[in-house]
């Protein structure tokens, strides 16, 4: 069985935010079957980098260059200790199923790239869960017949 987790699910168990404690929850309920990749792993470093950016042009926003080292060396500690099983993938596999989901759900949905790559990455690791707080990638998800929760 596998959870694949998303950049949101990720962000929610490293720094402290409304959904921290579902998504503990949920992660010590699939304990040992959560998985990410890739995408996932370059997602959730570029969103704290940005933040960081964005914190220095305005200190109300995002996080600290501090503050995003310190998120940045505990995800790459929890990575190291198996927290998430970082799954190997086919790019271009998850390229064609991207392609094929887009056709399929932006016209009517209007899907976001990022997004689609990581709903076709589950598919491609035959994910049974997909976990989420963003409300885009959960309809996606759950429309591509994925199980989701968050």
């Amino acid at each position: 069985m596998i959870a694949f987790a998303d950049t949101s699910f990720v962000y929610a168990l490293h720094v402290a935010q409304e959904h921290s404690s579902r998504a503990s929850e949920i992660y010590h309920r699939h304990l040992g079957h959560v998985a990410i990749g890739r995408l996932t792993c370059f997602e959730f470093r570029q969103s704290l980098r940005l933040k960081s950016f964005r914190h220095a042009a305005d200190a109300r926003l995002g996080l600290s260059a501090a503050d995003a080292s310190k998120v940045l060396a505990q995800f790459d500690a929890n990575l190291r200790d198996n927290v998430f099983a970082v799954l190997k993938s086919d790019l271009p596999r998850i390229l064609e199923i991207a392609e094929e989901l887009s056709s399929k759900y932006t016209p009517s949905f209007g899907s976001r790239s990022m997004d689609l790559l990581l709903v076709a990455n589950a598919i491609h690791v035959h994910a049974e869960y997909f976990l989420t707080f963003d409300l885009a990638q959960r309809r996606l998800a759950e429309l591509a017949g994925l199980t989701v929760e968050g």
